[in-house]
């Protein structure tokens, strides 16, 4: 519930703010746009310190914390919002939301509950996380046809003060119940005193390598992702693509990472980080490279939106699963914090940098080559993983 809602609410619902703002205000698209870097670099800054919280105080006041700060935030944006520095403050206070009550924490909080079973109990998280977007978009769209945007901006900001906060305070267990349904005591997982102890990086549990590895690794997919997620429909456009097919390519995407979700429950559990990770990889170049080499027609668009989505859909999912494989539960929301920090100041970065070179080259091709030549680099980072298996594996 309080994931289809927060995510939902505090990130997709954003876009459909950005025309009536627009129309209201008479700022520029690019000026609304930057509340989203702002809080992307928020998330990615305070991954860390939301990791240790999470370590220190459990899930329970972290993630209702975030949703209250989640509420207060959008509040802010709802009653001053044609005031910029207070728009971008507000979006800082929703990014530090994002990073105390969205995936990440989630995870957290299932690997150290579910035990064995945390793979598939992220699986099943993430397919319902999958129809946060479709559950949610029609209704926003509904109240701000009927009330305005600002009246929407309320709606959202109580439906993560009354629905999200009170189901995080009832449902999540605290501290020490976490450590009882792992088994863990002060000795084999000892809570860090400082909100950035280095502690972590020689605890027996840390693998420097595969640290690396999969920061390496998620880094570079995430950050191609979603500089190919946002600038999708421009390049298409800039390509000649009529709009209706653009619109129904890209809602293809939505419903094939649910399908790619669905296809590995089955198999959660018996299927290594690594050997998933080849799949995405592979399944994400061939989708790129049908993009960019083949004729932008429906039926190769379709294609494309279909392997991308199914690959991105998966990867949440690896996401959730890697460090808990490798690393065990004892080090793994703080591990995942600075993981996450690293990904999601990328993520705000690079589709920056992407929309400078395309606006320097007027060529969207080199932009979708520049997107490939990411993903491709980000093979280094599951090569660490894989030789680190075949290291730790029995002769």
């Amino acid at each position: 519930m309080t994931q289809l809602t927060g995510w939902g609410t505090l990130y997709y619902g954003f876009s459909l703010f950005i025309e009536p703002m627009q129309q209201d205000l008479g700022w520029s698209r690019s000026q609304i746009q930057s509340a989203a870097t702002v809080a992307l670099l928020t998330w990615g800054a305070l991954s860390p310190v939301v990791g240790y919280l999470l370590t220190q105080y459990g899930s329970r006041p972290v993630m209702t914390g975030g949703s209250v700060l989640g509420g207060v935030g959008l509040f802010v944006w709802a009653l001053w919002p044609s005031t910029p520095w207070v728009f971008w403050s507000a979006w800082a206070m929703v990014g530090a939301s994002m990073s105390m009550v969205l995936y990440e924490p989630a995870f957290a909080v299932l690997v150290r509950t579910a035990r064995d079973h945390y793979q598939a109990a992220i699986t099943a998280l993430t397919l319902v996380g999958g129809f946060a977007s479709t559950f949610f978009l029609p209704p926003i769209q509904w109240v701000i046809d009927g009330w305005g945007w600002h009246g929407a901006i309320f709606a959202l900001a109580g439906a993560n003060l009354f629905v999200c906060a009170p189901l995080h305070v009832l449902g999540l267990p605290s501290r020490s119940a976490h450590s009882s349904a792992t088994g863990t005591d002060s000795q084999e997982a000892p809570a860090p005193t400082k909100l950035f102890d280095m502690g972590l990086f020689r605890e027996p549990a840390f693998k420097p390598s595969v640290f690396v590895g999969l920061a390496l690794w998620f880094t570079l997919f995430q950050a191609a992702s979603t500089a190919l997620t946002f600038l999708l429909i421009p390049l298409l456009s800039a390509r000649g693509v009529p709009m209706a097919t653009i619109l129904l390519c890209v809602a293809t995407i939505g419903p094939m990472q649910v399908a790619g979700r669905a296809l590995l429950l089955g198999r959660a559990g018996t299927l290594r980080t690594s050997s998933v990770g080849t799949m995405i990889l592979v399944t994400t170049l061939l989708a790129v490279a049908v993009l960019i080499s083949l004729p932008p027609t429906p039926t190769w668009l379709l294609l494309f939106a279909g392997l991308y989505g199914a690959a991105k859909g998966t990867m949440t999912i690896v996401r959730g699963t890697a460090v808990a494989e490798h690393m065990g539960a004892s080090v793994y929301a703080r591990t995942n914090g600075w993981l996450a920090m690293t990904a999601k100041i990328a993520q705000a970065v690079l589709p920056v940098g992407l929309t400078v070179l395309w606006t320097s080259w007027k060529d969207p091709d080199a932009v979708i080559w520049a997107i490939l030549a990411v993903f491709l680099l980000s093979m280094s980072g599951l090569a660490v993983i894989h030789q680190q298996y075949e290291q730790s594996a029995p002769a």
